[in-house]
């Protein structure tokens, strides 16, 4: 089940207080629906980040709509990363945005060279708001 709920984020937090002997973050999810409980997520100190899935996926929060991207990129109005799980078109798209809305932005898993130099382009334009990581096995 995913972290897109506040009440399942709150029963991760407890498990996790209950059972783990180190600290422990979560990163909130979004399929675009759940868009009234940022602020939420936003204010709440164990969560690290919004993760958005725009392109492959096993779960449910598949998000794939530029428009729906759009509005959750708009109500995530935090200083904490919108973590990205994305490739080609919808990348860039998604980097735009980020920018326009001077949103932290960290792209998760660059895995070819047409997504690293989208993310070097970028890089120049959106300094301090752009991290990704780059996994050099799959180029």
């Amino acid at each position: 089940m995913s972290d897109n709920k506040p009440e399942r984020l709150q029963e991760k937090i407890h498990l996790s207080d209950s059972k783990s002997i180190c600290d422990i973050g979560f990163h909130y999810g979004t399929d675009g629906k759940n868009l009234e409980t940022f602020p939420t997520a936003c204010n709440n100190p164990r969560v690290f980040g919004l993760k958005v899935y725009a392109g492959k996926t096993t779960g449910e929060l598949l998000v794939n709509d530029p428009s729906v991207l759009d509005r959750i990129f708009v109500a995530w109005e935090s200083s904490k990363p919108i973590l990205l799980h994305t490739t080609g078109d919808l990348l860039k798209f998604c980097l735009d945005v980020g920018k326009k809305y001077k949103r932290r932005v960290h792209v998760c898993h660059v895995s070819n060279s047409i997504d690293l130099d989208i993310v070097r382009k970028m890089k120049e334009s959106y300094k301090k708001y752009l991290v990704a990581l780059l996994l050099i096995i799959y180029l």
